[in-house]
C-alpha cells in the first residue's frame, strides 16, 4: 500500500469525489480501464488548519483554511521499473488516459 498524505484548501473538491468521476470514466473508457490506482481508504480531518494553529499558540491562527487528507491506495508497480517499448507502451497508456480524462 502507499499513502497520500497532505494538506488541501477547504473549499477544494475532495479527492475520493474526483476518484469516483475517473471511475465512471473507466467504465466508459476501454482506454482507461485498468489505470486508475485503487482507493483503499480515506479520510479527511475535520479540524482545519486555523485551529491547529490555535492550539498550538501561533499567532493569527484564524488564516489557514486548510484541512488534513490521508488516502490509501494499493502500490502500483513503477513506470522507471520499465524498459524500452514496455516503457514506451505504458508512457503512452499514461497520456491517452489523461486524454480521455481531458474529454470527458
Amino acid at each position: 500500500m502507499v499513502a497520500k498524505v497532505f494538506w488541501v484548501e477547504e473549499q477544494h473538491t475532495s479527492e475520493p469525489d474526483i476518484l469516483k468521476k475517473v471511475y465512471e470514466i473507466a467504465e466508459e473508457q476501454d482506454a482507461v480501464k485498468g489505470h486508475v490506482p485503487h482507493l483503499l481508504w480515506h479520510r479527511k480531518f475535520k479540524e482545519p488548519m486555523s485551529k491547529i494553529r490555535e492550539a498550538l499558540g501561533i499567532s493569527e491562527p484564524a488564516e489557514g483554511g486548510r484541512v488534513l487528507y490521508i488516502l490509501v491506495f494499493r502500490k502500483l508497480k513503477p513506470i522507471t521499473e520499465l524498459k524500452g517499448t514496455e516503457f514506451f507502451d505504458a508512457w503512452r497508456q499514461c497520456i491517452m488516459c489523461h486524454y480521455c480524462y481531458a474529454c470527458a
